[in-house]
């Protein structure tokens, strides 16, 4: 997996249509645990309260930092906390083929402050990834 892009993009895994959902869902969760910590998690002045789908500096949410479009990442933070079923509307093809449940458990592995340090995932972040790979039936991510 480490030799794949790990940056959102045009060019990540998530574009490419000749991998498995599970390899592109295993790829979203591995970089999920490389690229967050307590410091850049996104979290901050949307209208919920909750982490924003863009933000101009840490790239936005789990889910909001691979929406390629800035304006749609921009529009997305509209929506209240009550309101996922709007924004998963919404969401590009490449990720809502990954299903909303699995979009769901990352992003709420994302927003539990407990799950990270200042360096990346916390031990009890990294169960929670575990439990994400065990309930999806994903083939494990050496961590």
């Amino acid at each position: 997996m480490t030799k794949w892009e790990s940056k959102p993009g045009p060019h990540s895994p998530l574009h490419n249509e000749q991998l498995s959902i599970d390899d592109r869902r295993r790829w979203l969760l591995m970089t999920t645990l490389l690229h967050y910590n307590l410091g850049n998690r996104s979290t901050g002045t949307s209208i919920s309260g909750a982490c924003l789908f863009h933000h101009d500096v840490h790239g936005g949410c789990a889910i909001g930092r691979h929406v390629d479009d800035e304006k749609l990442r921009r529009s997305l933070d509209e929506f209240g906390i009550d309101d996922t079923f709007t924004p998963m509307q919404r969401l590009p093809h490449y990720l809502t083929v990954l299903g909303s449940q699995f979009l769901l458990a990352i992003q709420l592995l994302h927003d539990y402050a407990g799950y990270w340090t200042k360096t990346g995932p916390s031990a009890k972040g990294i169960r929670a990834a575990k439990g994400i790979e065990k309930q999806f039936k994903l083939q494990p991510i050496n961590q």
